[in-house]
């Protein structure tokens, strides 16, 4: 049996995001949960981090503790180096929080770290077939989302319903799990012939763009999954942290 560790949106650099030298309540709790999830883990094969794991520029939002990407890729870098694995996987996020204006990605910074650190790393747009014990993965960081309850599971659906179509016509490889993350919470669908996730993630509510734009749940945590000779068991840490208070006035 092999282990495959899977999280996303980390966004380190962020008031509400992971990071290891916390200096608020939100992010201590962040980031002892993370702590937890790694002794829930164990040793794992390999880490996939799809996408998003720094914040980005500020963009006039001054709910950031470090606005400074390069010093936001060493922070991710110090959160994923507590995980006990060899090899990480990494996905590019959205060009929003990873991408200057000049082009530069700097999650790639993020996989050449970890290499300094001596881990196995790479990072690549997307995971056409990324493959633990017989298991075929597809991961991308992107995928749609919704605002209505009963609607959070259909975009997942659909790159499932897609990847088969496009694997009849020989197109990609079908998948047997398909991995996104993006839209901060936990969703899955499938049958027998596959499944489709999307991740849970590290950052909570409190950014200037979620306060005033979003709606819904959000879901942290992570996905784990036991691969065994083309059989899997999917395992999820979640928790979420509730701002009871945010927005309430008493006259």
């Amino acid at each position: 049996m092999k282990k495959i560790l899977f999280l996303g949106d980390l966004h380190c650099g962020s008031r509400v995001g992971l990071n290891p030298f916390p200096d608020n309540e939100t992010q201590k709790v962040l980031w002892q949960k993370w702590l937890d999830m790694i002794k829930w883990a164990g040793k794992v094969d390999a880490v996939v981090c799809n996408g998003d794991a720094i914040d980005g520029k500020a963009k006039n939002d001054p709910t950031q503790t470090e606005p400074d990407r390069l010093n936001q890729a060493k922070l991710a870098v110090e959160c994923l180096k507590k995980i006990k694995t060899n090899g990480f996987y990494l996905t590019y996020g959205t060009p929003f929080h990873v991408t200057s204006k000049g082009g530069e990605d700097y999650e790639g910074l993020v996989a050449d770290f970890l290499r300094q650190k001596g881990f196995e790393s790479e990072i690549q747009e997307y995971y056409n077939n990324l493959e633990c014990d017989g298991v075929k993965f597809r991961v991308r960081h992107k995928i749609g989302g919704s605002s209505i309850p009963h609607g959070r599971a259909t975009a997942a659906n659909k790159e499932r319903v897609w990847n088969m179509l496009n694997s009849y016509l020989h197109e990609e490889d079908q998948a047997d799990v398909l991995i996104y993350s993006h839209v901060h919470y936990y969703q899955y669908c499938g049958d027998e012939i596959s499944e489709a996730v999307t991740l849970p993630c590290w950052q909570a509510k409190g950014s200037k763009y979620g306060a005033r734009q979003c709606t819904g749940r959000v879901t942290n945590g992570a996905v784990l999954y036991e691969c065994d000779k083309g059989q899997f068991v999917r395992k999820e840490f979640l928790f979420k942290i509730v701002d009871k208070y945010a927005g309430k006035v008493k006259l």
